[in-house]
C-alpha cells in the first residue's frame, strides 16, 4: 500500500527503567547517526515512576513500549524486539552515549559476524575516581569473558541479527542480570560467530556512589551463580576468597583501589549467597 513506511533495515532496543535523568541525551545521540538506511528506536519502559515515559514521548520518532508486566531487563529487552521489525537488533543503555557512527559501525560489523559487541568508553561520562571503582574487563581480544569462560558482548554495546536472535529464544528472563552473558555463551555454543568491532564506540556511564557500586557487585554475583550453574559451570570461590584476601593490603592501603577490592568482595559474596539459595 502507498501509505505503508517501508520497515527499518536496523532497530534499536533500549531497556529504561527510571532513567529520566539521562535517556534524553542517549535518544538525541541516536538522532545523529551518521547511518543512511532506516532505522528505528525502541524503547521498552520497566515500569518507570520518574517521568522516563514522558521524556520518550516527546520524542515522537521513538516508538514507546509498555514493558512493565514482568520485571528486569531481560523482559524489557526481549519486548522491544517483539516490536522492533528491522532484521538486525542492536542494544544499548538508557544512561550511556552512543557514538555518532555506532549504528554504521555495527552494521558493518554484522555482515561478518552472528552477534557482535564494541568498544565501551570509560572515561567520557566518568571521572577518574568510578573509573577507579571498576576497570574495563575488555581483554586483548576486545570483549570481556565471562566468568572465566567466554567472551560476550555486554548488553550496554551489542548487535546481533534477528534470526539469531529467534534462534536463541531472546534473552532469559529467569535472569535478573548477565543475561547478555548467557545469551552469548548460548549463541557460541549453537555454532554461531560472535564477534568486536571498535569503530562501534559507546561512552559507559559508571554508578557514582559507592553503595550503588557495591551493590550492582552483589547483584551480577548472585545472577552469576544462577549463569554459571545453569551452564554447569563452578568457580571455585576458595580460591577466589584468598585472592582477595592476599591482595588485601596491596589494594585497601592504595588509594582508590579501596572500592575495587570491595567491588570484587560484593561481587563473590553474591555469588556465594546465590549457590546457597
Amino acid at each position: 500500500m502507498s501509505g505503508m513506511q517501508p520497515a527499518p533495515e536496523v532497530s534499536v532496543v533500549i531497556a529504561a527503567r527510571d532513567a529520566a535523568a539521562w535517556i534524553g541525551d542517549q535518544l538525541d545521540a541516536l538522532a545523529r547517526q551518521t547511518f543512511a538506511g532506516r532505522l528505528e528506536v525502541v524503547v521498552a519502559d520497566n515500569g518507570s515512576s520518574d517521568g522516563t515515559p514522558a521524556v520518550v514521548r516527546r520524542r515522537p520518532a521513538v516508538a514507546l513500549v509498555d514493558a512493565d508486566v514482568g520485571r528486569g531487563p531481560a523482559y524489557a529487552r526481549n519486548a522491544g524486539v517483539r516490536h522492533a521489525r528491522a532484521p538486525l537488533l542492536l542494544f544499548c543503555d538508557a544512561d550511556d552515549v552512543v557514538d555518532a557512527g555506532w549504528v554504521q559501525a555495527m552494521v558493518g560489523a554484522l555482515g561478518d559476524y552472528d552477534a557482535v559487541g564494541g568498544f565501551l568508553d570509560h572515561a567520557a561520562l566518568n571521572d577518574e575516581r568510578p573509573r577507579r571503582w571498576r576497570p574495563s574487563e575488555a581483554t586483548a581480544g576486545g570483549l570481556p569473558v565471562g566468568y572465566a569462560f567466554l567472551p560476550f558482548a555486554p548488553s550496554s554495546n551489542m548487535g546481533i541479527r534477528r534470526a539469531a536472535f529467534d534462534q536463541l529464544g531472546g534473552f532469559d528472563e529467569a535472569l535478573a542480570r548477565a543475561e547478555d552473558v548467557d545469551l552469548c555463551w548460548r549463541l557460541q555454543g549453537a555454532g554461531m560467530k560472535l564477534g568486536y568491532e571498535p569503530a562501534a564506540r559507546v561512552a559507559y556511564r559508571h554508578r557514582t556512589r559507592v553503595l550503588g557500586t557495591l551493590k550492582q557487585a552483589y547483584e551480577f554475583g548472585r545472577a552469576g551463580a544462577t549463569l554459571c550453574a545453569k551452564h554447569g559451570r563452578r568457580r571455585p570461590l576458595g580460591v577466589r576468597f584468598v585472592e582477595l584476601a592476599r591482595a588485601a593490603p596491596r589494594h585497601l592501603l592504595t588509594p582508590g583501589r579501596q572500592v575495587d577490592w570491595l567491588r570484587k568482595l560484593s561481587h563473590d559474596v553474591g555469588m556465594l549467597v546465590g549457590r546457597l539459595s
